[in-house]
């Protein structure tokens, strides 16, 4: 065993006397082509680097041009300060007000996670789940942090998930989380009870929300406009089957009799172009809209109604930062060259984390959301 430390020891100083033999300039010049973090990282490495560096890196790091970088080196440092959060508006640590109890609230409470000029403006980063609901970057960390390095760095995912009920819109949201390879898996099912014979205004009463840029109620990433989500929906609603019509009704409109609207199917038969589950190839994010006979708790008369289901399963990347995580800039829009069906490849997300929780897997196919590649945005029709 003591053989073995001194040969470790020996193999290091040589390599020591390596560092020590190459000429200053030269690894200044090395120095030139890297990042100001990469320079942070390499010149605390050993004192032998530290002096061939030369100048100041972490004075360099600091300065307000480098804030990106400057937070690429604190996340390394993430897993050494338990008791405390990286806040990336501020590039900094901040303690853990309540350690190991922080819990998602809703967006109108004052719940912040640690003491921060900026925890009451809108500077700290956040992710929209639904109408009036969205999810701080922090519970991101929080979660994956309780996975990947120890409990006491975060909190369960499981106590993140909720459940609720919008008085105001009528709809139901679930949301579910769970860590994956490192990355925070996130499930949100919202459903509504739609009548049948909507018409085109009834349908954007129902989805949409005209005090919030016409966004949909339910959980959407940021290209969803671009895709074909809206019509998949409305096609949805649009196969909800008629209530049964008795025969005196029958011959009050007309002589002829059928069984078949007397006596109609109630579960909703989807069509091949809105039954399959949609990948955006823009970001990870899956979806899958169904139509579902569910019982109505709070109408004694008519207890079974058909339901509009719209489930989003998207990954929100590693917690490495809101600039950083290529996966959560995707699904917010700002990562403009990610291609989905390259990155999560054949698996599909949903996929991954149905196995996980119910060791289930959805049993539709997998297609692209947007296949002709169309970014319309606003300007398209399709999606109101």
């Amino acid at each position: 065993m003591l053989d073995r430390r001194d040969s470790v020891i020996q193999r290091d100083e040589k390599l020591e006397q390596l560092v020590a033999n190459l000429p200053d300039h030269v690894w200044q010049r090395i120095a030139s082509y890297l990042n100001p973090a990469d320079v942070a990282r390499l010149s605390l490495t050993t004192k032998t680097f530290q002096k061939k560096v030369g100048g100041d890196p972490l004075r360099v790091l600091a300065l307000p041009e480098n804030h990106h970088h400057l937070n690429l080196f604190l996340s390394d440092l993430d897993r050494y300060y338990p008791n405390h959060l990286h806040c990336f508006p501020c590039a900094k640590f901040h303690r853990r007000i309540r350690k190991g109890h922080e819990r998602l609230k809703t967006d109108f409470v004052a719940n912040p996670l640690y003491n921060c000029p900026k925890v009451y403006s809108s500077y700290l980063p956040r992710i929209r789940l639904v109408h009036g609901h969205q999810l701080p970057y922090s519970f991101i960390q929080l979660a994956i942090r309780h996975e990947i390095y120890s409990k006491n760095h975060g909190i369960d995912p499981e106590l993140l998930c909720q459940r609720w009920r919008d008085t105001e819109t009528g709809w139901t949201h679930t949301t579910r989380y769970t860590v994956h390879d490192g990355h925070l898996l996130a499930r949100v099912r919202s459903q509504v009870f739609a009548a049948p014979g909507l018409t085109q205004t009834s349908m954007r009463h129902l989805l949409y929300d005209p005090r919030d840029d016409y966004l949909p109620y339910f959980s959407v990433c940021a290209h969803w406009r671009d895709g074909e989500l809206m019509r998949i929906v409305k096609c949805a609603l649009s196969h909800i089957p008629e209530p049964p019509q008795s025969y005196l009704r029958q011959l009050r409109s007309h002589p002829m009799l059928s069984r078949s609207l007397a006596h109609p199917n109630y579960l909703a038969v989807m069509c091949d172009f809105c039954r399959p589950a949609r990948r955006c190839p823009e970001c990870p994010t899956e979806y899958l809209v169904e139509v579902k006979l569910t019982e109505d708790k709070n109408d004694a008369i008519n207890p079974f109604k058909h339901a509009l289901v719209v489930t989003r399963w998207s990954d929100l990347g590693d917690g490495s930062g809101p600039t950083a995580s290529p996966e959560y800039c995707a699904v917010q829009g700002t990562k403009a060259d990610y291609d989905s069906f390259t990155h999560v490849g054949r698996r599909a997300t949903a996929g991954i984390f149905e196995s996980k929780m119910s060791h289930a897997i959805p049993g539709q196919r997998m297609i692209s959301l947007n296949p002709r590649n169309r970014k319309l945005g606003e300007e398209g029709h399709g999606w109101y």
